[in-house]
Formats: structure tokens, sequence, C-alpha cells
């Protein structure tokens, strides 16, 4: 087990430094996924501003609401969102190339391609929580 989390870790930490190597596009993802939640919270805003609640829900457990459904969709974008590239590793033929790899299949594609707009919605998210 900690051979899988030291190859784990090693895996995770270059994948998130070749992502990191362009700023620009770093910056203009995690900007996305800001404004991407800002838009959500300004149609939310529209809605209570008309009715004053929705459903009997206030306005801080709506806002407690996105801001734990936005760190959790960070937390699955950074750590799981390669999950949805397997149907094309597999038409592809590249699962292959992953089965020789000598560390468990699933949890090395989970974290070969963590997406950096996660950071933005991971952040929004606990700040709309806090």
């Amino acid at each position: 087990m900690r051979k899988f989390l030291l190859v784990w870790r090693k895996v995770f930490t270059a994948s998130i430094q070749s992502r990191l190597e362009y700023r620009m596009d770093v910056l203009q993802r995690i900007l996305g996924a800001c404004l991407v939640q800002l838009s959500a919270l300004s149609f939310l805003w529209i809605v209570i501003h008309q009715s004053g609640d929705i459903n009997g829900w206030p306005v801080g457990q709506v806002l407690l609401l996105m801001g734990l459904v936005g760190m959790g969709q960070g937390l699955s974008e950074l750590f799981f969102d390669s999950v949805w590239q397997l149907p094309m590793n597999i038409v592809r033929g590249n699962l292959d190339r992953l089965l020789i790899y000598p560390v468990r299949t699933l949890p090395f594609l989970m974290i070969s391609s963590p997406e950096i707009h996660s950071f933005g919605n991971f952040g929004l998210g606990a700040a709309y929580t806090v």
C-alpha cells in the first residue's frame, strides 16, 4: 500500500506540474470555472430576489448547498475526472498500454489527468459555504 501511495503521489504531482506549466491556461481555466459558479449564483440571486425563498429554503441554506456541491465537484474533477476517459481509451486501444504498467490501472487512470479548473470550483464552493 505504501508503494502504491508513493507512486500515486509522484504521478499526481507530475500531472499537476505539467498542467501548471502554462500559466495563462491555468488562469483562464480557474477564471472560467469561477465565472460559471458566479453565473449560477447570479441566477440564484434573481430567483430569490423575485420569490424571497425557494420552497421554504432561505438564502443561507441554498448558498450552503451550492457551496457543498461546488466543493464536491471540484474534488471529483481533481481526483476522478479521468474515469470519463476510460471508454475512449478502450475505443482508441490505449488501455493496453495502461494495463502493462506495474501499478493498479484504474487508480492510475483516475489521477493521470487532473483538471486545473477544479481549483476554481473548489475555492468558490468553499467561499459559498463560509
